[in-house]
């Protein structure tokens, strides 16, 4: 996603985290500058900025929150050959450029999508990996007060004290009051959120909201 916004950053640095546990090798890249305000989260460090840099190589391109092509930049157009794309977004206007394409107009924020994918693919959501989807979650439903935020949103959003508490650096200004009071350690309440049938996350197209 270029520019980078909480929700691609929330959601790449939730899902790095996850799949580097796992022991895959995961890079998350952005040829727009990061923002200093979202310094404080774990991971900010290692996002690279391509700048002239060439394109790393990879099997898989996971594009988030990016409705178009072009919103990819030289990661897309430089791509190795054969290297496939997984398109997840929730902009209705996405253009489905993806090798596999999941495009949920009713999910409030791509952090829905991202919660949901990794706890459907058994991924495990730790403390710091909530507190980036947190992030995600408040910075594209204008701190929930947005109308697209719907009971499936809450129920994603909802944190509780972290059983193992992340530490994190005192955020500067100019970060956002909003934003700096929500810098603390925090995790989602996994038992109570939802979770999507296999079929659903299988199609990867529309997920339906929950009822």
């Amino acid at each position: 996603h270029s520019p980078m916004d909480g929700d691609g950053l929330g959601c790449g640095l939730a899902l790095k985290r996850a799949f580097e546990a796992t022991g895959k090798k995961v890079v998350l890249v952005t040829e727009a500058p990061v923002p200093p305000v979202y310094a404080f989260l774990p991971g900010y460090e290692s996002i690279v900025v391509l700048g002239k840099a060439p394109v790393p190589r990879a099997d898989l391109i996971v594009a988030l929150d990016a409705g178009g092509p072009d919103r990819l930049g030289r990661v897309l157009s430089e791509r190795p050959k054969g290297t496939r794309i997984v398109n997840i977004d929730h902009h209705v206007s996405n253009e489905s450029y993806g090798d596999l394409n999941w495009i949920d107009a009713a999910a409030a924020a791509v952090g829905e999508q991202a919660y949901l994918l990794l706890k459907e693919g058994g991924w495990r959501i730790d403390a710091v990996a909530a507190q980036c989807l947190l992030v995600a979650l408040v910075t594209d439903t204008g701190r929930f007060c947005y109308s697209s935020t719907t009971p499936r949103t809450l129920e994603i959003a909802v944190a509780s004290s972290a059983p193992n508490p992340v530490p994190t650096p005192t955020v500067v200004r100019p970060t956002p009051r909003w934003l700096a009071a929500r810098a603390m350690p925090m995790k989602l309440s996994l038992p109570v959120a939802p979770t999507l049938g296999r079929s659903s996350v299988k199609s990867m197209r529309r997920v339906r909201p929950l009822k």
